[in-house]
C-alpha cells in the first residue's frame, strides 16, 4: 500500500509555476502550506486536488478555514431592488500591489504533485500559515483565484467538513445490517392518538409527511425513529431541515452573547412564546400550539407502524402539501403525549440541531 510519503512531492515555488501573488514582507517566513486547486486532464475533463504540506497541524488549518468560513457568513448581504452600497470615495481605493511568483523561502514547502496528465486550471484557493518572529503567533492568508464568492464558501464547507471527520475521535465500528421483516402500516392518527397538535389551514392538501419520534420501551430505554409517507417530497424535506438547521446554528452561536445581540429570526419554538395577535391582526404561526386532536388530513395518512412495545413521547412533524391558491404549504408542529409537562421545552436547542442534523445527513445518504 502506498503512502503519503512515497508520492513525488515538488516545491511550492513548482506546484505553483506562473502563478503570482502580492510580495511577502522580508521577514515573514512560510510555514506551512493547505489547497484546493481545479486539474484538467488531456480529455477536458475536470477534478479537484486537495494538498497540504507534510507535518502541519490538521487543528490549525481547520481552524483557519473555519474562521475565514465565518467571515464570509458574517459579511454575506443580499440587497433589495432599490438598495446600492454606498460608493467608496476615490481617495480610499487601494492601490493594486505588484504581484511576483513564490520566491526562495517557499522552495522548503512542499506538495505532493499532480497525477500525470493533469495540470492547474489557475482557480483555486490556498492558504499560508506564516511566521513573522520567532516567538509570535501564525498568520495565515488565504488566497481565491477564478472563484466567485458562492465557490470559495462551498469549497471552504466541504473542506471544513472533511477536516472534522479528520479530527474525529475514531472512525465508526463496521456495522452488518440485516434484513428484517418490516413493521405493519398504520397511520399517523394511530400513532399519535390523543395527542394535540397546532391546527392545519384550511385549503390546504397534503402531499407527504414526516416525523422523526422519540419512543419508549416498557424497559425505560429510549430511541428515535422516523416515520413517513410513501412517497415522500424528499427534496422539499432536506430543504426545511437545512432551513431549521442553519437557523438553530446560528440561535446558539449567538446564545453566547447577550441576548439582545441574538439574531431577529424565529428563535427555538417554545411554549408560549408567541404573542397574541391584536385585534384585525393574523396570528403568527405556533407549531407549538396545542389546538386539538391531529388533522385528519394529516391522520389519514399511512406510514409504518410502530412495532409492540414502542410507546411515542414527543415528535417534530413536517407536512407538505399545496393551499387553496396552488402555492406550496409546510406544516410544523412539536407535540408531545398527553402526560408530558407542560412547562418542559419539547426540545432543547442542541439536541434538536443534533437530532435534525442526523435526520437531514440519513435523508441525503
Amino acid at each position: 500500500m502506498s503512502t503519503a510519503s512515497d508520492y513525488l512531492r515538488v516545491p511550492l515555488t513548482a506546484f505553483l509555476r506562473g502563478e503570482v501573488f502580492p510580495p511577502f514582507e522580508a521577514e515573514a517566513a512560510p510555514v506551512h502550506a493547505w489547497g484546493l486547486f481545479e486539474a484538467i486532464d488531456a480529455d477536458g475533463a475536470l477534478t479537484w486536488a486537495e494538498r497540504m504540506t507534510e507535518g502541519a497541524e490538521v487543528e490549525s488549518v481547520f481552524a483557519q478555514l473555519s474562521g475565514y468560513l465565518g467571515d464570509l457568513a458574517r459579511h454575506d448581504v443580499w440587497l433589495e431592488d432599490d438598495e446600492d452600497f454606498a460608493p467608496v470615495p476615490a481617495g480610499e481605493l487601494a492601490e493594486e500591489e505588484e504581484q511576483i511568483e513564490l520566491d526562495a523561502r517557499f522552495e522548503a514547502l512542499r506538495f505532493i504533485d499532480l497525477d500525470p496528465g493533469l495540470r492547474l486550471t489557475g482557480r483555486y484557493l490556498f492558504l499560508l500559515l506564516m511566521d513573522h518572529e520567532p516567538g509570535t503567533d501564525s498568520n495565515a492568508v488565504l488566497f481565491d483565484r477564478g472563484l466567485n464568492a458562492y465557490e470559495v464558501e462551498g469549497l471552504l464547507r466541504v473542506a471544513q467538513l472533511r477536516f472534522t471527520e479528520t479530527l474525529s475521535w475514531s472512525d465508526p465500528e463496521p456495522e452488518t445490517i440485516v434484513p428484517a421483516a418490516p413493521p405493519a402500516r398504520g397511520t399517523f392518527g394511530e400513532m399519535f392518538g390523543g395527542w394535540s397538535f397546532p391546527t392545519l389551514e384550511a385549503g390546504v392538501r397534503l402531499t407527504s409527511a414526516w416525523a422523526v419520534t422519540q419512543i419508549e420501551y416498557q424497559d425505560g430505554n429510549v430511541d428515535w425513529v422516523e416515520r413517513r409517507t410513501q412517497p415522500l417530497e424528499d427534496d422539499r424535506l432536506a430543504g426545511i431541515l437545512a432551513w431549521r438547521v442553519a437557523h438553530l446554528e446560528e440561535y446558539s452561536v449567538a446564545s453566547w452573547d447577550d441576548p439582545d445581540e441574538r439574531p431577529g429570526f424565529p428563535s427555538p419554538f417554545r411554549l408560549g412564546e408567541f404573542e397574541e395577535p391584536l385585534e384585525g391582526e393574523e396570528p403568527d404561526y405556533d407549531p407549538t400550539r396545542r389546538d386539538g386532536p391531529l388533522s385528519k388530513r394529516i391522520a389519514r395518512l399511512e406510514c409504518l407502524a410502530l412495532e409492540p412495545g414502542m410507546i411515542p413521547v414527543r415528535t417534530f412533524m413536517v407536512a407538505l402539501g399545496v393551499d387553496a391558491d396552488g402555492d406550496p404549504h409546510t406544516y410544523l408542529a412539536y407535540a408531545a403525549r398527553p402526560a408530558w409537562n407542560e412547562s418542559l421545552d419539547y426540545f432543547s436547542d442542541f439536541e434538536e440541531l443534533g437530532l435534525l442534523r442526523s435526520c437531514l445527513r440519513d435523508l441525503l445518504r
